[in-house]
């Protein structure tokens, strides 16, 4: 099983994050792991320097916006009821938010790193901080969307059948058992295959109706090949039609309060998972997403 032993959160300070630090502490509470906190900030006013013009940051000006931060940060951890003392690292840094998360995660190395979904669900994550942090993490990835005070009951998981999406469940599933507490009820799994309709109706060999059921069929060979290290309770379901479209129909009708997903999945345009599917759900899912990418995967192999 995964250990959980180093949480990277990623706050603005404003209150619109204090969601994002409770949920990553609460995460840090119930799998005994050390929290840390990460904040960047846009480079202080600069100043020119010298006959050749090249600027220059005043570290007057760069301290004092440091210790701005610091005092910002201390009052985001009393809004939401942290001890600073029960903090095990803090990182404030001046530049690019997703460059110095990601370096301050190579530095860190975390076992999970937590941020937020700060994105309009109408608008796509391309280009925001969210989006360059799941493309480039090499841990999993809790993208905190819902906000939910309580731990997640109903866990859904799309999955595309391969083998790395197998682990990635895999390394997802062993991270929320981590999080479960003695004699607790883990929530309950439902590993979701979505078949489109161009794979359904394509085959001149088979009915739309064979085809669905060997997709269903495979979808359980999928869990016994989870379960034989040990049982996990994984209930199935295949749908048909858009992917996207079908996560989000069994999302609301399960009444999920976290997904987990994989980053990559099979090779080509209608397969590659994350590539679009899994940053989509980061920005339009109504609760918190749990995002493996290949590294992690690779790693739970």
């Amino acid at each position: 099983m995964s250990k959980i032993q180093k949480i990277l959160v990623g706050t603005t300070l404003e209150p619109g994050s204090d969601a994002v630090v409770r949920v990553a502490a609460r995460l840090a509470r119930r799998s005994g792991a050390e929290l840390h906190l990460f904040h960047a900030h846009a480079l202080p006013m600069a100043f020119f320097a010298g006959p050749s013009g090249m600027t220059t940051i005043s570290p007057d000006i760069l301290e004092s916006e440091q210790t701005l931060r610091r005092e910002m940060l201390a009052k985001q951890l009393e809004r939401v009821g942290i001890d600073r003392d029960r903090v095990g690292g803090e990182v404030i840094r001046a530049g690019a938010p997703h460059r110095m998360l990601l370096e301050a995660s190579a530095q860190i190395r975390p076992d999970l790193i937590v941020i937020g979904a700060s994105e309009h669900p109408d608008r796509p994550l391309h280009g925001s901080t969210t989006d360059r942090v799941l493309r480039k993490a090499t841990c999993p990835v809790w993208v905190v969307g819902g906000g939910a005070e309580r731990p997640p009951r109903q866990v859904v998981a799309p999955v595309d059948l391969s083998s790395l999406s197998e682990e990635s469940l895999l390394r997802g599933l062993d991270l929320l058992d981590a999080m479960v507490s003695d004699g607790e009820t883990p929530p309950r799994s439902e590993a979701l295959f979505v078949l489109t309709r161009e794979e359904r109706d394509s085959s001149s060999q088979f009915t739309a109706e064979q085809i669905e059921r060997m997709a269903a069929e495979e979808l359980e060979r999928f869990i016994a090949r989870l379960d034989r290290g040990q049982p996990r309770g994984l209930s199935s379901k295949v749908r048909v039609g858009e992917i996207r479209g079908e996560i989000l129909e069994e999302i609301g009708e399960a009444k999920a309060d976290l997904i987990v997903i994989g980053t990559h999945g099979r090779s080509g345009f209608e397969r590659f998972l994350l590539g679009s599917v899994a940053t989509d759900m980061a920005s339009r899912a109504p609760c918190d997403v749990l995002i493996v990418p290949p590294k992690a995967a690779a790693d739970e192999r």
